[in-house]
């Protein structure tokens, strides 16, 4: 929203300079007193017309940093120091941003609290925070949308979504931040303000052998925790208020959802060391992890009693007391082709693989290469060689 015609009136000064003619908008009173005025437009100084006024600030003062440079006019006073006017009367006016405050400083939790003005015609466009890493980088909450002119609110800021994993910050270290909200005329920015990290306290389910059963865990470490993001791969953690490291095992931080691996470090016994960590799902555990779901299986199973390399002993010889046998077959594949193991990849010996049905019923496979090449049932004339 720019300034209204309402605001303005029909007449403006002229300037000649360099042979030019420079326009300045003259503003209505609409009722308010000067003070009012100037505080509303950021303003030091009016300079009042029979049609209105014009607004001007101090050359480098306070005010001065809330009216873009364009807007700048000709026109130029002395009066304690030196004043410039403005073209649009100096109505259209950067928003302003306070110094933030930090209710909450804890790593991890950190909490971040700024006031914010958009200007008297202009509506706000975005805003947020910026941290300082060797610059003035913008943090990850930065809203996109903005909010009406003439408008006052809080804007507040949760760690989540601070950027923070990008600082790889620690409790005890300095950090600096400033708010700045942003209008057709230009950027804001408050004054940093500049606070300590302080360490985190985080409650953990823990089991010394499964990361699926820490997470429904009953027994709980609080751990103290001063680097963030908390249990990236080295972190450091000890028991807090202990000053000693936790058991070694798995632990579940229910914030995040996260499962880590927990042991000692060997070369600091105050400490453990986050070895490995993932999600906290199905599928997403250690190897072996009673959480996961059973490996799906691509093969079907084929069961033999007995093996030989000639049919009268594999017949002769298979009981159906035998122990059972299992060879592999691809599914969806055609033709059948035989491996000796899961992993598909290993041919069974060429050969004769029988299967006892029952007492009196016994059928063979002759197997070369993975290939069935016959099969029938064991009679007479198969008995052992």
């Amino acid at each position: 929203m720019a300034v209204p015609a309402s605001a303005l009136s029909s007449k403006n000064l002229q300037v000649m300079k360099n042979g030019q003619i420079v326009y300045h908008n003259i503003a209505l009173g609409l009722g308010e007193t000067l003070e009012t005025i100037k505080a509303r437009f950021y303003l030091d100084y009016i300079l009042n017309t029979s049609a209105g006024f014009i607004g001007c600030c101090y050359v480098g003062g306070y005010n001065y940093n809330f009216h873009a440079s364009h807007r700048i006019g000709v026109i130029n006073m002395f009066k304690s120091g030196q004043l410039k006017a403005y073209n649009d009367a100096g109505l259209n006016t950067l928003p302003f941003a306070n110094i933030p405050t930090a209710p909450d400083t804890r790593l991890g939790t950190i909490t971040l609290n700024a006031v914010l003005k958009s200007s008297y015609y202009n509506d706000t466009t975005s805003y947020g925070f910026q941290y300082f890493s060797g610059e003035w980088l913008e943090s990850k909450g930065t809203a996109t949308d903005g909010f009406p002119s003439n408008t006052t609110m809080t804007k507040t800021e949760a760690s989540h979504a601070f950027g923070m994993d990008e600082w790889q910050i620690r409790g005890g270290q300095n950090v600096s931040v400033r708010a700045y909200v942003t209008n057709s005329e230009g950027t804001h920015y408050s004054q940093p303000f500049t606070f300590t990290i302080q360490k985190a306290a985080i409650v953990l389910g823990y089991d010394p052998t499964t990361a699926s059963y820490a997470v429904t865990s009953a027994n709980k470490v609080t751990a103290e925790v001063d680097v963030y993001p908390f249990f990236s791969l080295g972190t450091r953690i000890r028991n807090e208020g202990v000053g000693d490291s936790i058991l070694d095992g798995y632990y579940y931080y229910p914030v995040t959802n996260k499962w880590m691996y927990i042991s000692k470090d060997p070369n600091d016994g105050q400490y453990s060391t986050v070895k490995s960590s993932g999600d906290a799902s199905a599928g997403n555990y250690p190897t072996g992890d009673i959480g996961n779901p059973p490996p799906v299986e691509d093969f079907n199973r084929f069961t033999y009693h007995r093996f030989d390399t000639t049919l009268g002993n594999a017949c002769g010889f298979a009981t159906i007391t035998s122990p059972i046998n299992y060879l592999y077959m691809p599914k969806n594949v055609s033709p059948d082709r035989y491996y000796a193991n899961t992993g598909l990849n290993q041919l069974p010996t060429n050969g004769y693989y029988v299967r006892v049905l029952s007492n009196d019923i016994k059928r063979y496979y002759y197997i070369v290469n993975g290939s069935l090449v016959s099969q029938g049932q064991c009679g007479t004339g198969t008995t052992p060689d």
